[in-house]
């Protein structure tokens, strides 16, 4: 693999770079509580392997855990952090009790999480992703039931032994069963009401509502997510307010579910549910909420997959630069990016162009970063760089870092 740049280290405006693979065809995606031993092995994980834990192994326990716990290998260099499926606060529920519904687990596979290194995952197909909702669902059973056991031996001052000889009771089991049921079955949907139009009127008094309930203390008095408030999440992580202004909305941009997240709160985060506005008065506020962005910036902060046309031509020379000529006879395509350290002032896309000789592979990659790269945790090792990740076959492999099965 050779590779060229335009030598404009960390990040500097308008970097370039071309890398040469071997390969005839380009086909790929671009990547850019319980103490006691014995109590882990109860019922709960004496299952078979099933197609939702298949899939989940492979796609996406390197962030949210093998056992679903968020504490995947990649975890420690994401942030927001991956959900825990296992303590059950689900950010993104349209019902009342909190529990998700299988239609809004699905939603966030297809749609992804914006403001996250979340991706979507709308490739697999609709078989696949209920068999992952159905696993997500094992993992939230699982630790409502290590909870309620690890909670009762703490409370009862039981030991491991004497535990386990109240776990052989069938009444004691069925009781705990009936405890999980009950705390991962989706309760009643929400009701999102006519939200009616945004209008000049309504606007002025959503934005007078957004001053008047103190949604300036965490979004900053013009939106931007710059307000004194600090804060954290249940977890015990840092957390920031939603920059409006950009457009970008973990649960979806229409005004259908940003009333529910105004309305309803967000479990897990700061963000407090609205028992003081009436139905009226919190759509007038999502109103001017969403008159913060447009929808032209509301639609490139969402990830989409697209095709990279490869342009055959007669030759690739043993170098190319940046600025050769040959370039302009391939096609450029923008490329979304996702940081997995979300900040402010990460490089949102990335152009990519491709041609190629029949033997060999070149791709040119061009994009905007003003600003250096301080937050590694060796600045000196993270030259300015990318892997590409190609792949054959149907199955696609673990878009991190591929998978020793999926070549």
């Amino acid at each position: 693999m050779k590779t060229a740049s335009s030598g404009m280290a960390w990040g500097g405006r308008n970097s370039q770079g071309v890398t040469r693979v071997g390969a005839a065809v380009l086909a790929g995606f671009f990547c850019c509580l319980l103490t006691s031993a014995w109590t882990r092995t109860t019922w709960a994980e004496e299952r078979e392997p099933t197609l939702g834990a298949r899939l989940y192994a492979q796609h996406c326990a390197a962030c949210h855990g093998e056992r679903g716990d968020g504490l995947g290998r990649a975890a420690a260099f994401l942030f927001p952090k991956p959900r825990d499926f296992r303590r059950g606060r689900f950010r993104l529920v349209s019902t009342a009790n909190g529990v998700p519904t299988r239609e809004d687990l699905d939603a966030v596979l297809q749609r992804g999480m914006p403001g996250s290194a979340m991706p979507p995952w709308h490739f697999l197909s609709a078989e696949e992703r209920r068999a992952l909702i159905d696993q997500i669902y094992v993992f939230l059973r699982d630790g409502l039931r290590e909870a309620y056991i690890a909670r009762y031996q703490e409370e009862e001052g039981l030991t491991d032994e004497e535990l386990k000889e109240e776990l052989a009771d069938p009444d004691f089991r069925a009781e705990i069963e009936e405890f999980v049921r009950d705390r991962s079955t989706p309760g009643e949907l929400t009701s999102v009401p006519d939200l009616g139009q945004p209008t000049p009127d309504a606007l002025a008094e959503g934005k007078r509502i957004y001053v008047a309930q103190g949604c300036v203390s965490c979004h900053g008095e013009t939106g931007k997510g710059d307000g004194v408030k600090k804060m954290v999440d249940d977890e015990g992580y840092p957390t920031r307010p939603r920059d409006f202004t950009r457009g970008i909305f973990k649960g979806g941009h229409d005004a259908a579910s940003l009333y529910r997240r105004t309305a309803y709160g967000m479990p897990g985060t700061p963000m407090p549910a609205t028992n003081t506005l009436t139905p009226v008065q919190i759509a007038k506020l999502v109103h001017w909420i969403r008159s913060l962005s447009d929808e032209p910036t509301r639609q490139e902060a969402i990830v989409r997959r697209v095709r990279i046309p490869v342009k055959r031509v007669a030759s690739l020379p043993d170098k190319i630069r940046v600025s050769s000529p040959l370039w302009d006879q391939g096609e450029a395509t923008a490329v979304h990016l996702i940081p997995t350290w979300w900040r402010d002032d990460f490089p949102t896309r990335v152009v990519v162009a491709a041609i190629h000789d029949g033997k060999e592979l070149a791709i040119r990659l061009t994009w905007e970063d003003a600003t250096p790269n301080w937050t590694s945790h060796r600045t000196t090792d993270f030259p300015d760089a990318v892997a590409v990740e190609l792949f054959t076959g149907k199955q696609e492999p673990f878009l991190g870092m591929g998978s020793a099965d999926g070549p």
